[in-house]
């Protein structure tokens, strides 16, 4: 880009690099945006750890795979039962078994995406919150419909 910014004559050299400076400027003040800014983990990991009480467990949805995906582990206390979308069938038991409550987080969609409906029997949701993001990231807090 430089060099045939360069190439041409030096009037349209000027407004060809204005004019890239500009959208480069655009571009990253658009970047402080809350729609794209990283998923918020550290704030999902903050209301779970504020809701979350003995019993309950936490399952995750994971966005990503590798390194990112630990970026709620990081952010939550080790007493925090923690599964993967892949272990809710253990989740669901850990959970009825103590009586206590799922708090599933995800991506963000209108239905409980990855959760199979036979496990959710008996369940309800009493809360959803979101968090925007270049990934929203959604908790669903399902309690005990008895």
């Amino acid at each position: 880009f430089a060099a045939l910014a360069t190439a041409l004559p030096r009037v349209l050299t000027i407004v060809t690099v204005g004019l890239a400076t500009a959208a480069l400027g655009l571009g990253a003040v658009r970047g402080f945006e809350p729609a794209n800014q990283r998923p918020a983990y550290e704030a999902v990991a903050e209301f779970v750890s504020h809701e979350w009480r003995p019993g309950d467990v936490v399952i995750e949805l994971r966005v990503f795979h590798g390194p990112p995906a630990r970026a709620l582990r990081v952010h939550l206390e080790d007493e925090i039962p923690r599964f993967f979308s892949l272990e809710q069938a253990a989740a669901f038991r850990l959970a009825e078994i103590h009586h206590g409550r799922v708090l599933y987080v995800r991506p963000e969609s209108s239905e409980p995406v990855g959760l199979d409906p036979a496990l959710r029997r008996g369940y309800r949701i009493t809360e959803r919150r979101s968090w925007p993001g270049v990934v929203p990231l959604t908790v669903l807090v399902f309690t005990p419909a008895g």
